[in-house]
């Protein structure tokens, strides 16, 4: 019986090591994993810190235009099909697809406002905590890592139409609004910008995949455009068209 009961110990004793073990090792790859997705989320940091540094930059137009351009990955397609890298403005669909097309969007940018900033969020009338603002990011199993921070934006003096009529970028209001040489308007607003990282290219090691820009481009045109009320009348009338047809069109079908 004591020669049954110590090979049962024994077992017993062996499972336990067996259990201990699979554990230490399950614990030591959490732990390696956490501290991948930590080197990961800070280098993607490092890439929105320098889309911000590119803008306070004191470099001319064109060089500023090129090197966010270099920020993003070369073009190809997610793990969905989808093209890569994209842009979009106050939109969820991406309005620039490709390097050569968000290169020409920051052209425009700067051909439009010269001196435009884009700065990381400030409470001007509050104390701000430590580290503001925060930095807001996707959960660990989503996929493809994403990072979002609130901007703000200063315009500096409006100089260019942005993509006029005829351009395949044109999209009102902001294109609708005309320049004022002789008295230049500008304006300041608040901005969130959402980066989607992946894909690859030689300029930067953790490339953005997709930039979301959000922003209430009607301000734009109320601060920057002179007589602004007429035009929000008129894009006001035609939404209500617009909603009225729909209703109409689901009653009689």
């Amino acid at each position: 019986m004591r020669f049954c009961a110590g090979v049962e110990l024994d077992k017993i004793r062996q499972k336990l090591l067996h259990f201990s073990s699979g554990c230490i090792q399950s614990s030591f790859q959490i732990t390696e994993d956490k501290k991948r997705l930590q080197e990961e989320r800070m280098a993607n940091i490092d890439t929105v810190q320098a889309l911000f540094a590119v803008f306070a930059s004191g470099n001319s137009s064109a060089k500023k235009a090129s090197d966010l351009k270099d920020l993003f990955c070369d073009d190809s397609n997610d793990n969905w099909g989808n093209p890569i890298p994209v842009v979009g403005i106050t939109d969820h669909d991406p309005s620039f697809i490709g390097k050569d097309d968000i290169l020409a969007l920051f052209q425009e940018l700067f051909a439009s406002f010269p001196s435009i900033s884009l700065d990381l969020a400030t409470l001007a009338n509050r104390t701000m905590p430590p580290n503001f603002p925060p930095y807001l990011y996707s959960d660990n199993a989503y996929a493809p890592p994403t990072i979002g921070v609130q901007a703000t934006l200063s315009t500096g003096p409006f100089r260019k139409k942005w993509f006029p009529s005829g351009n395949p970028h044109h999209s009102p209001p902001l294109s609708d609004i005309t320049p004022n040489p002789a008295h230049p308007t500008q304006t300041t607003l608040p901005a969130a910008l959402i980066f989607n990282f992946g894909g690859t290219t030689a300029t930067c090691q953790y490339p953005i995949m997709q930039l979301s820009i959000y922003t209430d481009r009607y301000r734009f045109l109320r601060d920057l455009q002179k007589g602004s009320q007429q035009l929000l009348r008129g894009y006001d009338r035609a939404v209500q068209d617009q909603i009225e047809w729909l209703v109409g069109k689901e009653k009689n079908q």
